[in-house]
């Protein structure tokens, strides 16, 4: 990331900022930091958007882990697990 950066959000979890020197994103949610573009900021958005929390809620409900919704990532031994929470 640039020193040309604006945040645009930020709480006790995590921030965004946007750098228009590179144009591009960073989002740092807890202990994960992603580094995205334009487009694919908007597909994540899009993405979380249209989880049925409820459909993995049941499907992972004898789950040893707290988090029960997964989100996949194109690193095969990597899943993101989130809470209903968090999706939104």
């Amino acid at each position: 990331m640039c020193n040309h950066f604006k945040y645009l959000t930020k709480n006790r979890n995590g921030f965004l900022v946007y750098c228009a020197k590179s144009k591009a994103y960073q989002l740092s949610y807890k202990n994960l930091n992603f580094n995205l573009t334009i487009e694919e900021l908007d597909s994540l958005l899009m993405y979380l958007k249209n989880i049925d929390c409820d459909y993995w809620e049941k499907e992972y409900e004898n789950s040893i882990y707290q988090k029960k919704i997964p989100i996949p990532t194109l690193q095969t031994n990597l899943m993101i697990l989130l809470e209903r929470h968090e999706v939104f």
